[in-house]
């Protein structure tokens, strides 16, 4: 994990495997996720020990189903195993 700070604000940020970089967008020189990407992020980092994620307290209501499906096939099963179990 590495972190910085952007306007005063702490940022931490971590690095995926390179077959798992898409569904990003570039904001102000940054690459920042769509929604449903960092969800799929996040439950792949937590499934590998990296993130500590408090699945009950997540709302996935505004997600596309569509995009976390079609983004989820690229990720392990144990992600997707997790992500079934939220939606």
């Amino acid at each position: 994990m590495s972190s910085l700070s952007l306007e005063g604000t702490a940022v931490e940020y971590r690095q995926l495997r390179a077959d798992l970089f898409f569904g990003h967008r570039i904001d102000k020189g940054l690459d920042i996720a769509e929604p449903e990407k960092a969800l799929l992020d996040a439950l792949y980092l937590m499934k590998r020990g990296r993130l500590s994620l408090a699945l009950e307290e997540l709302d996935v209501s505004g997600l596309s189903p569509g995009k976390l499906k079609s983004y989820g096939t690229r990720f392990p099963r144990y992600v997707r195993s997790a992500l079934e179990k939220l939606c």
